[in-house]
This record gives C-alpha cells, structure tokens and sequence, in this order.
C-alpha cells in the first residue's frame, strides 16, 4: 500500500499517477545538470611540503550518498598561504577559463570538534570561508576560473588539520543543485512515486533554490504515459498560485478536464464542452490544495477541505494522450505562475471523508487556511 504519496486511505492503491517535490528521495532527484568534476576526471597533489591528500573512491563514512564517487581525507601541518599547503584539484584543466561556476561538497573536520577552511578557484584568494564541524555538512559557492589554469584549490585556515571532503560538484549553473555522480538529464530530475511514467522537465524553470517553478507563460511538465480512459477519477494537487495565473493542473492535447484561476473553477468533463464555474469568496492566495472527483454523475470540487459545489456530468476522463501540468492552449494561452509540488490522480472517486483526510496530511506542511 503506497503511503509517501499521500496519507494511507482505502483509495491510496487506486492511485495512477503522483509526485512530491518535496520527496528527494524517491521523487524529485533534483534539477537537470551536468557534474563537471565527475565528467571531466581530475588530478590532485599529494604529500608535498608537510600537506597530505588521500583519494578513496566509495562511500565516504557516515554520508548516505551514492558508492560511485571520491572522497579525500586531507592533513595540514599549517595554514593555506603556501600552495604546498592545500588540496588542489584539477578538472582535467578542461574547465573554461575566467569564468563562474558553481562548487559545492561535503566537508567535516577528523582532528577538531570545529575548524575553518577556504575554498576558490586557482589565482582567488581561498575566501569561501567554510566553517567544519565533526559532522557531515553539504557547502557552496560560486568561483570564477584562473585564465589560464583552471585548478580547485582547498587549505586550512585553521592551523594543522585533518579533515575530509566528498561528493564535490562543480557546475555550469548561476545555483547549487543536488548532488549527481555525471549527468542528471530532463527525465532523470522528477520520477514519479507511481507508476513508471516518464516526466519531462525540458520546459519547466527552477529558482535559486533548484526548485521547479511555472513562469506564467510558456512552462509545462510533459506526462506522455497512456492511461487510457476512466469512468471515475481524482485529481488532487497542491500549488501555489502567483497573481492573475490561470492553469490547467492536468491536461491532454486539447482537451482540459480541469483548471483553475483568476477566482474562478472551470471544469471540462473528458472533452465534453460543459463548463463548471465556481467563484472564489473570498479569494485564496498562497498555497491552496485542491480536489476534483468525478463519480460517474457528479463532478465535485473541494478547496482547502471544504466543499466547493458540483455539477452533473457523464462520461469518461481520457488520458491515453498523457497531459501537460501547468499549461494548456486553446486559442488562447493559459500558464501556471508559481509552484505546483505535488500532484496525485486517482481513477476512483474519493470520497468526502477521503478529501478531508488528505487535506488534512497536508495542512501543517502548507500552512494552509
């Protein structure tokens, strides 16, 4: 019985399609990039001038992180201002020169309970201040590349030290993202907790936090599984809706069962041109979980918990297209601005206790009214 996409109701087996952004371990893996230290391959010093460095490939000691990578276990004698004091690493030196990139890794210090290190890219000054403690911490910053060599450079500025670093990342990118050993592609970033659909996330944005974002015009998560058709259903999100948006949460080509927006509810029943409009009073804004079921005569909409209405309708919810999350055209251009972390579809109706049960998993989370 699937619980990490929802709470566990009877209906919960009768879940075909879900994601939870905030699930990074079985759902949203991270933001599509490129790893250009594991990619590229790398050279380091070792033991010159009282500075040791050694390489482990695996899994570095008390960090859940994939087996596939390097850690360092590094020795000073004395602070960083002699080279032959630091860790340096070098990224094949096929890094661009004079330009910015995005580093970040795990550190802790061995030999201290707390201890200072700095980080920059060869010809910086190691100003990225990095404060250890004997506990695994993931750092960032941003560098800018030596002209002409493109070396990572790592030192003690804390006297003689011992300490590790694993997991390091450098990337193309203006933000961090979440660690991968390589390349995390457009369907690689988001998998869903049910099913083996493919998401793609080629026309979504993402913040500066690495997190998916619809801009309001264009974006959209592509879903192109064949669900085939449903004689009842529910679809269930929770979004956060910026000013003046409109959206349709899930759609297939052409044909919207479901939107919201500009204080209204339209609803179009599996491509029949019947219209359901609920107003908003008063207005939400912020995050707002939604529920839409249909039960082979009903459809009904719940907002935040509470009964919205319904309107009589028949027959069947098509998804052999797949459907689009946060974008739908028809003549006109109706785009999602703002979040939409999680998405679940059923195909059966839930019922009242249901809605209120699964509102209520999410309450605290959203701060929802």
């Amino acid at each position: 019985m699937p619980t990490s996409s929802g709470p566990n109701t009877a209906a919960d087996s009768n879940i075909i399609f879900s994601y939870d952004t905030a699930d990074v371990i079985n759902s949203y893996r991270g933001e599509p990039t490129t790893n250009l230290y594991t990619t590229l391959g790398f050279s380091f010093y070792q033991e010159e001038g009282g500075h040791s460095a050694t390489r482990t490939t695996g899994a570095a000691p008390g960090l859940n992180l994939p087996t596939n990578y390097d850690y360092h276990t590094i020795t000073t004698t004395s602070n960083w201002e002699n080279e032959s004091k630091r860790l340096i690493i070098w990224p094949n030196n096929s890094l661009t020169g004079s330009t910015t990139y995005y580093v970040s890794f795990w550190a802790r210090v061995i030999s201290k309970q707390t201890a200072q290190i700095g980080s920059a890219f060869y010809g910086n000054a190691l100003n990225n201040t990095l404060n250890l403690t004997s506990q695994w911490q993931r750092f960032s910053f941003s560098s800018i590349t030596n002209s002409t060599y493109r070396a990572l450079e790592i030192g003690s500025k804390d006297g003689a030290l011992v300490f590790q670093i694993a997991g390091l990342q450098i990337e193309a990118k203006s933000h961090v993202t979440s660690y991968v050993n390589g390349t995390r592609s457009a369907t690689q970033g988001l998998v869903p907790l049910i099913g083996n659909s493919s998401l793609d996330l080629s026309n979504v944005s993402f913040d500066s936090a690495a997190q998916i974002t619809f801009d309001g015009t264009n974006d959209y998560i592509n879903v192109s599984t064949n669900f085939g058709t449903v004689t009842q259903y529910t679809v269930e999100y929770v979004a956060y809706q910026g000013a003046y948006a409109k959206m349709p949460i899930a759609s297939r080509t052409n044909s919207t069962f479901y939107k919201f927006g500009d204080y209204s509810w339209r609803y179009t029943h599996g491509g029949i041109g019947d219209e359901f409009y609920h107003s908003q009073t008063p207005s939400i804004s912020g995050y707002i979980h939604c529920i839409v079921t249909y039960d082979g005569d009903l459809v009904k909409v719940w907002r935040n918990g509470y009964y919205a209405g319904s309107k009589a309708s028949a027959g069947t919810a098509d998804f052999s297209n797949g459907f689009k999350i946060g974008y739908w055209s028809d003549g006109g251009d109706y785009a999602w601005l703002g979040d939409i972390p999680i998405i679940k579809i059923y195909n059966t109706s839930l019922s009242p206790e249901q809605v209120k049960q699964n509102y209520q998993k999410y309450k605290s989370r959203f701060n929802l009214s």
